[in-house]
């Protein structure tokens, strides 16, 4: 198992020094949930923002249909194996925190642009209307 992990450590760092990409990603999926993720992809889309880089996100991150992401930022495995990790470079947030980021300084004022990329899809509006009628007609929604 640690030869596996190590062998795997070492072929991303080698795909990443033989064919980079400028553009940053954030592993989706490995530090939390939705909440945590849309914070990760308004991180990711501020720091490549502020560095003049672009976004790679993997394709098949499975809350993908629900949100009006650009279909531009979605690419394969291999491809955001060659990007650049984005949370190291959120220096406003002390180290052991800085993964999740979650914290609004990392946004840059972007909070109008960083609303519009997290718009619920037509998707995410037919699913919600798909609904039985006897649940409960309350949700809840964490907006910042």
């Amino acid at each position: 198992m640690t030869i596996d992990y190590t062998a795997r450590r070492v072929g991303k760092a080698l795909l990443q020094r033989v064919v980079p990409r400028s553009d940053f990603t954030f592993p989706l999926g490995f530090r939390g949930r939705l909440g945590n993720q849309l914070f990760q992809i308004a991180g990711t889309y501020s720091l490549a923002r502020r560095h003049g880089a672009g976004i790679a996100l993997r394709s098949d991150w499975p809350y993908r249909p629900y949100f009006d992401l650009p279909q531009s930022w979605f690419h394969s495995r291999l491809t955001t194996l060659r990007c650049r990790q984005a949370w190291p470079l959120a220096e406003e947030i002390p180290a052991e925190w800085r993964i999740y980021l979650q914290d609004l300084r990392v946004w840059d004022g972007r909070d109008e642009d960083i609303r519009m990329l997290l718009s619920l899809s037509q998707s995410a509006h037919d699913a919600a209307e798909a609904f039985p009628a006897q649940w409960d007609p309350k949700l809840g929604i964490h907006v910042t």
